[in-house]
């Protein structure tokens, strides 16, 4: 009977072992996958980036920023879906003081954004943030201020300049996204990955 007891003891064991391993397997490669996933989104926010500045600094160095303000209006988001659609994914830019009111971010990203500022407030790193969102992979990265992005988004009368601040108010009557300084969280790049 002794035994029996200390068999069954020992398969209880054993049994707690290999689930508490199964368990921690799955840990590690829902980790990894959820790495994965945050670079694949951090290429395509970067490629989004890059293509949307290089596309900008041409229309400024032609035009001038008032007219990079319109040829923005007109044409980031034709440029955000191309990257898009290359890499098989929704890029979306939301922020809680939108320019555009479509780029207003839901509650959850509102939310997102909130611990971010509270992270700005610290000094802290502003980590991206990868969610199952319906079913989709979903990456939050920050929007952070470059100087140049302050002749369109930064203070009236200091940073940008009157035909700017004129020109935006003609296409954005409603404009929340200026004031920012160099550095400041703007908002999020929000990338659904299949």
């Amino acid at each position: 009977m002794k035994a029996q007891i200390i068999l069954t003891l020992a398969i209880v064991a054993v049994s707690l072992l290999l689930t508490a391993g199964c368990m921690g397997d799955a840990k590690v490669k829902k980790e990894a996958e959820t790495k994965a996933f945050e670079e694949k989104g951090l290429n395509i926010v970067n490629s989004t980036k890059s293509l949307l500045v290089t596309n900008l600094m041409k229309a400024m160095s032609a035009h001038g920023t008032a007219v990079a303000v319109e040829f923005c209006s007109v044409h980031a988001i034709t440029l955000t879906d191309s990257i898009a659609e290359v890499h098989d994914a929704k890029i979306r830019r939301v922020t809680d003081r939108p320019r555009n009111p479509a780029n207003q971010a839901n509650e959850t990203e509102l939310a997102y954004i909130n611990m971010l500022k509270l992270k700005e407030e610290k000094q802290e790193a502003l980590p991206p943030s990868i969610l199952i969102v319906d079913g989709k992979m979903t990456g939050y990265y920050p929007i952070q201020t470059a100087k140049m992005c302050l002749q369109c988004h930064g203070n009236t009368g200091t940073d940008l300049l009157p035909e700017t601040a004129t020109k935006i108010a003609s296409l954005y009557p409603d404009d929340k996204a200026t004031g920012y300084g160099e550095n400041q969280l703007r908002g999020l790049f929000v990338v659904e990955m299949n």
